[in-house]
């Protein structure tokens, strides 16, 4: 006969209470593993950001746009009026000009005139001459002198010695002066000179033309001529003389 005696009954018990603890505790931890494929639903569901729609009728949100700021540009000064332009004028002959206020007296011209003067067969007319007979009124050198106005651009003539001058190897010295810058020319019997100068912007064009040697009183020469004594006199000039524009 077995034995059922109280501490072996509890001992049976004990152990048949452990085993039913240790298939429980698998049974969970099975059930815990196999959830995820049993009831899907069970995972909770990812969120996802949630997006609102304007409700219908109300307007949808203004766009702003941002415009380049425009900096204000500095206003600039008036264009100043150009400078008065001069009438231009026509060429013209020295003849044609008003002599200014002769500086050197007024015997220094008394013996010029305007006049035609023949130089190698040539008449030129409107030559400014200097000539004298028996004697002469003024002194040496003659002058002329003429305000240009800054009007012209050249002074363009010939320093030339009459044909009819007593000798062949008379010779004369012609100085012409642009606003103080003086230009010499000398000139003898059938050798004339040309003159061509820049006058752009000048105020004055003064002319001195000298006799071919001393002069001589009225008194001397006229006894050399009554002793029959030449002597030669001024017989000289500028040809024509222009100002061009």
């Amino acid at each position: 006969m077995g034995d059922t005696s109280p501490e072996r009954k509890k001992s049976a018990w004990k152990a048949v209470l452990g085993a039913a603890l240790t298939i429980l505790i698998g049974l969970v931890l099975v059930w815990a593993g196999a959830e995820d494929y049993r009831f899907p639903w069970a995972k909770p569901a990812p969120t996802s950001p949630v997006t609102t729609s304007p409700t219908h009728g109300s307007a949808p949100p203004a766009r702003t746009t941002a415009h380049p700021t425009v900096k204000p540009t500095p206003s600039s000064p008036k264009p100043s009026p150009p400078p008065p332009t001069r009438p231009r004028v026509p060429p013209a002959l020295l003849s044609d000009l008003p002599p200014v206020d002769n500086s050197d007296g007024a015997n220094s011209s008394i013996d010029l005139r305007f006049e035609g003067l023949t130089v190698n067969g040539t008449d030129y007319a409107n030559s400014l001459t200097y000539r004298c007979n028996l004697f002469c009124n003024g002194t040496s050198p003659q002058t002329w002198e003429v305000s240009l106005g800054r009007r012209y651009t050249q002074f363009v003539a010939r320093a030339a010695v009459a044909d009819t001058a007593g000798g062949e190897k008379t010779t004369t010295k012609i100085e012409v002066d642009v606003d103080g810058e003086a230009h010499f020319y000398t000139a003898r019997v059938g050798k004339s000179v040309p003159i061509k100068l820049d006058v752009r912007g000048a105020l004055r064009l003064r002319i001195r033309i000298f006799a071919p040697t001393d002069l001589k009183s009225p008194i001397q020469a006229g006894a050399d001529a009554a002793a029959g004594k030449g002597s030669q006199m001024p017989n000289a000039g500028l040809t024509t003389p222009q100002l061009l524009t």
